[in-house]
């Protein structure tokens, strides 16, 4: 491996805690936090070796999280951190109260494992075609 390489996995790596760090001080919940590793590239680390910023925005990780929650409001309606309600309960549409397939298409396209998570706190599989209390 060469030294750049080297550096590289070493930035990628410090890419990666700086945003599973962001994630967890924002209450977000563990499958959320795995899919962050496909917005790392997202970032850049700084030449002081420290700091890592969004590379079109240039804000801090936490930032960028705060910035999302418009655009990927199912990652923050989950946490239960603050009291906040579970994956089971408002904004998740795989369950019976808030079945929306447009909603579930959204969160499937964007990220498979939070909507595999959703679906399962719901007690349903992420290809269900009703929801769980659905009547014949």
């Amino acid at each position: 491996m060469t030294f750049e390489q080297q550096v590289s996995k070493l930035k990628d790596a410090l890419v990666a805690a700086h945003l599973r760090e962001a994630a967890r001080n924002a209450g977000l919940p563990a499958p959320v936090i795995d899919d962050l590793a496909n917005y790392a590239q997202q970032f850049e680390v700084a030449p002081d070796l420290q700091t890592v910023r969004h590379a079109e925005s240039g804000v801090a990780p936490g930032d960028w999280l705060t910035s999302m929650r418009e655009s990927r409001p199912h990652w923050f309606g989950s946490s239960k951190a603050g009291g906040g309600e579970s994956f089971a309960d408002s904004e998740n549409p795989w369950t019976a109260a808030n079945w929306n397939i447009t909603k579930q298409g959204k969160i499937m396209e964007s990220s498979m494992p939070q909507a595999e998570a959703m679906a399962k706190a719901a007690g349903v599989d992420v290809m269900a075609a009703h929801p769980k209390d659905h009547k014949k």
